[in-house]
């Protein structure tokens, strides 16, 4: 049976399904970074953590901004803004921050930023991948009705999702999909790819054609005020921001390498 809420500890405070995948995955992604062969050379084992720890506060808070910014209106009270234990995030507004706010504190400490994000690459998508098992258990970003043999049925009172209705596994079709581009990434990308930086644009234009393309099955969807028709939703064009991000970043790796090449003729 797929539950919420695993245990309740005291008040307000339980362990929640969604909860424990997370921690699981961020385990198993410093565990795997950490026995990287390139890691030792680029940052230590201590600031790697200390890097790590400060990444999820900075990803909590992007997470959490971008699911008020999208779902103002259920909100009580400023209060309840920092009523985590409730739920309430968003995952690809914790990536888009880390991305912004990360690179600007490796420089602060002298690590190379790009060969380190790359390593964080390779890796991340098996965090998503884990951390949407979570989802699914939760309930949260939960499919469209449909009648499709595999489609999954909620009865647990709170879950996020409608109750007694047929619903695509949307959770599932992401993991999947980030499963696969893990593989793709450790056992053949990171062998092929050599300039630094590459992995990680690759990864943003991954994650964003995956977050696009799954949506299309989500049934949680929040759209811009000036989309009277709903055509593409809020999240769906911060995927496509995301994969353009990646894609220019890669044709300026790929440029600026070029230019180091030649000048070094």
């Amino acid at each position: 049976m797929m539950r919420r809420e695993l245990c309740h500890l005291w008040g307000p405070f339980s362990i929640y399904s969604y909860g424990l995948a997370l921690a699981a995955a961020i385990l198993l992604f410093v565990w795997l970074c950490l026995r990287h062969p390139r890691r030792a050379k680029i940052i230590s084992t201590e600031k790697f953590i200390e890097t790590v720890g400060l990444s999820l506060i900075v990803g909590l808070i992007g997470a959490r901004l971008l699911f008020i910014v999208n779902s103002y209106d259920e909100f009580e009270s400023i209060g309840s803004f920092f009523s985590l234990w409730n739920g309430g995030l968003s995952l690809l507004g914790g990536i888009i921050a880390i991305v912004l706010v990360m690179p600007f504190y490796l420089k602060s400490i002298n690590v190379p930023v790009l060969p380190l994000l790359d390593i964080a690459a390779i890796h991340a998508p098996l965090l998503q991948a884990i951390a949407r098992l979570g989802c699914l258990m939760a309930g949260c970003c939960y499919g469209k009705p449909t009648d499709l043999p595999w489609a999954i049925v909620y009865s647990d009172q709170q879950s996020e999702a409608p109750l007694n209705i047929a619903l695509h596994p949307t959770q599932i079709y992401t993991s999947i999909a980030m499963l696969l581009v893990f593989a793709f990434f450790y056992f053949y990308l990171q062998k092929k790819v050599t300039i630094p930086g590459q992995l990680v644009m690759a990864y943003l234009m991954t994650e964003g054609a995956v977050r696009f393309s799954v949506d299309f099955f989500r049934d949680d969807q929040e759209y811009f005020s000036g989309d009277m028709h709903h055509t593409i939703s809020a999240h769906q064009w911060l995927a496509l921001g995301l994969f353009t991000a990646g894609l220019v970043g890669l044709i300026l790796i790929r440029y600026t390498n070029n230019e180091r090449y030649n000048n070094a003729q």
